[in-house]
């Protein structure tokens, strides 16, 4: 058991530095085609003492970019999938 809180701590104090930007970065890959459980990250920031409501705003904003990404990759895709189809006809 002491092997896991020294891993929980460490890993807590990794996030002190970059938090924030881990956050919104797993927001925004957990959001596009990459699975990936923004929700850990989340907590992590909150238990390692990140401002609550900067880490909502973060993780809202990340996760609003990230399915706006995969939406836009969709579109192009079917578009450049279709030109393709229509010109080996």
């Amino acid at each position: 058991m002491h092997n896991q809180s020294t891993a929980v701590f460490l890993t807590f104090e990794a996030m002190d530095g970059i938090g924030y930007l881990a956050l919104f970065a797993a927001s925004f890959l957990s959001a596009t085609v990459i699975p990936f459980s923004s929700e850990a990250v989340l907590a992590a920031t909150l238990l390692g003492g990140g401002e609550p409501l900067l880490c909502l705003i973060l993780a809202t904003v990340g996760n609003t970019l990230g399915g706006m990404t995969g939406y836009v990759l969709g579109r192009v895709g079917k578009s450049r999938a279709q030109r393709e189809a229509v010109r080996t006809e």
